[in-house]
């Protein structure tokens, strides 16, 4: 849902703001005929799984796709993963009453 959330995003910046007839009024003046030369995502912790699933809904700027990048996002899940300050917040949020 957030990946889709995200695609809908782009896709109206993209109309919005990087379209000839939008080019006076936009923060874009000084780009040349080509609006949208290349798109990179950089994504952080629950960010990057967010971009990674908007990056399928973007299908139709697949040659204009350039980079990903992904810091500290768990991909692959977080059962495995043991970090004090998580198990103490996990504690709290259990024994809370």
């Amino acid at each position: 849902m957030l990946g889709l959330n995200l695609a809908e995003e782009i896709k109206q910046f993209v109309s919005v703001y990087l379209t000839a007839g939008n080019r006076k009024k936009s923060h874009f003046k000084d780009l040349n005929q080509n609006y949208l030369k290349k798109l990179t995502f950089v994504g952080h912790s629950l960010g990057g799984i967010i971009v990674r699933e908007s990056l399928k809904h973007l299908q139709e700027f697949s040659s204009k796709m350039h980079g990903y990048v992904s810091l500290g996002s768990p991909h692959l899940g977080y059962m495995y993963n043991t970090s004090t300050i998580v198990d103490a917040g996990m504690w709290v949020l259990k024994n809370w009453t």
